[in-house]
């Protein structure tokens, strides 16, 4: 599930990390949980812990009311979520040859998008129908995401570590000898004589 989010280049950084831990809120945000990514000294930010917090509406409900990322302080370079482009553009007075190079860049999908904190503005109203798509879609993502760490990644750790840990979604169709449940035995082909 979380593969589909994870570059390459995430894959590296994330090599770095030491520790992932969930923790539930308690008082008035109570049903609410913080994630937290502590990662080893790295090449490529300053952080030692990148955290995510999804606070809910209401306790008995799964329903987030907001979402609250960190900034990531990356090293020159070094920014997953973003590809540099470099440009020729030409000279104006269209004199010389060449031009200047500009660079530009872009933001790109990466895991460590899922840090970024969402902006949801005072009226939805004031923004454009891609807009509040793109930003349903983000905080649909980030909210898959940190349901995976909470219920699947996190408590399951070792077994997933070790390998023993299927994804959830084949946990049901297969028995214990990794064959589909509701298959029929095999039985031999009649003999010809």
């Amino acid at each position: 599930m979380l593969g589909e989010y994870v570059t390459e280049r995430d894959a590296e950084v994330l090599s770095y990390l030491s520790d992932v831990r969930v923790t539930t809120l308690t008082g008035d945000d109570a049903g609410s949980f913080k994630l937290e990514f502590e990662f080893k000294e790295n090449p490529y930010f300053q952080n030692k812990v990148l955290d995510k917090t999804l606070y809910m509406v209401n306790p008995d409900e799964i329903v987030p009311d907001k979402f609250v990322g960190c900034n990531i302080d990356w090293l020159p370079g070094k920014d997953t979520t973003v590809t540099v482009v470099k440009k020729k553009m030409n000279d104006k007075k269209g004199g010389k040859k060449g031009g200047i190079t500009v660079t530009q860049t872009k933001p790109c999908q990466s895991f460590f998008n899922f840090f970024k904190t969402p902006v949801v503005p005072e009226n939805p109203n004031d923004m454009s129908e891609e807009e509040l798509e793109a930003l349903q879609q983000q905080m649909d993502e980030d909210y898959e995401i940190a349901i995976a760490f909470r219920e699947s990644l996190v408590p399951r750790a070792v077994e997933w570590y070790t390998g023993e840990a299927a994804s959830p979604m084949y946990d049901d169709e297969f028995d214990q000898y990794g064959e589909y449940e509701d298959e029929e035995p095999e039985t031999p082909a009649p003999r010809r004589r």
